[in-house]
């Protein structure tokens, strides 16, 4: 399990796998497939095959963003957050640190875009 910590190292959560936990390792939410979902099964928002990231059905595939290499663009390619494997850690537009990981470096060196976009959904509210 990995440990998530803000950028004042206080605990955000923890990472099980495709399961997002808080500080109380309560299911916050979940990567199901190409869907994040809140504890409730809600899907918040969908990674396409093409990396365009959209919100539920329901808003009608509404397109928010895109997902390339480890980077989360906003509709108009600007940066929103980047994925540092090697750093452990999740920094923002302004290359600030937002979300460190504390793990083993199997843990952390097994997480893929999928699993970004999912921690960043939850953890970081990407797009609410």
């Amino acid at each position: 399990m990995i440990e998530c910590l803000n950028s004042k190292q206080e605990r955000e959560g923890y990472i099980n796998k495709k399961r997002y936990l808080n500080p109380k390792k309560k299911l916050w939410g979940y990567l199901e497939g190409n869907r994040v979902k809140d504890e409730k099964g809600y899907t918040l928002l969908i990674l396409q095959v093409d990396g365009t990231i959209t919100y539920n059905e329901e808003l009608q595939e509404e397109e928010k963003g895109q997902l390339k290499e480890n980077k989360i663009l906003d509709l108009s390619g600007g940066l929103i957050f980047e994925f540092l494997k090697e750093k452990q850690q999740i920094i923002n537009a302004a290359g600030e640190p937002v979300l460190l990981f504390n793990g083993s470096i199997q843990e952390i060196e097994q997480l893929e875009n999928i699993d970004f976009f999912g921690i960043v959904t939850i953890f970081l509210e990407l797009f609410s």
